[in-house]
């Protein structure tokens, strides 16, 4: 629910309509992800536009492919700017580490990034009242994934990889 202070004349908010910005690598080395991050956000604000929207608003998403790479999710967030009430599941630690300013500035919530969590976590309180972020720390979810792995699947050899970028 959104809160009550939310009314028409806030951005990204009309009478009829909550417009939420997305950035995802819809192409790229990342794509099979964001189609399907994609795919399931729209399948979710068609239901609940279906059941009459929130408070009788409708929620529209604006899709942008950003190709996995940073300067097109920044390019795509100023695209957005005073356009969105928030920007949900923004995909990948280099993309949302470059956008991480982009939030406090101009006062829009990032909801639910999918990164690492310091890129959040180390801003200053005042920053951090911008970011909405679930996805765990990328070294406790690899601590809770080994342990599984290691002592309930009986696994006796792991391997490591990473990517050359803020997520590996």
């Amino acid at each position: 629910l959104l809160p009550s202070s939310l009314y028409a004349q806030d951005q990204g908010v009309t009478d009829d309509k909550i417009v939420v910005g997305v950035t995802q690598p819809l192409t790229g080395p990342a794509a099979g992800w964001g189609v399907s991050i994609t795919g399931g956000m729209q399948a979710w604000a068609d239901y609940i536009n279906d059941q009459g929207g929130i408070h009788g608003r409708k929620i529209e998403l604006i899709v942008k492919d950003d190709g996995y790479n940073p300067a097109r999710a920044m390019a795509n967030l100023q695209e957005m700017k005073n356009k969105v009430f928030a920007v949900c599941a923004q995909l990948g630690s280099a993309g949302c580490n470059a956008a991480k300013d982009f939030f406090p500035e101009n006062k829009i919530p990032l909801v639910t990034p999918y990164a690492s969590l310091s890129i959040y976590q180390n801003q200053p309180k005042e920053k951090r009242r911008y970011y909405f972020v679930s996805y765990p720390n990328y070294e406790d979810e690899t601590r809770y994934m080994t342990y599984f792995a290691l002592n309930k699947l009986g696994v006796k050899k792991i391997a490591h990889f990473y990517q050359n970028d803020e997520y590996g």
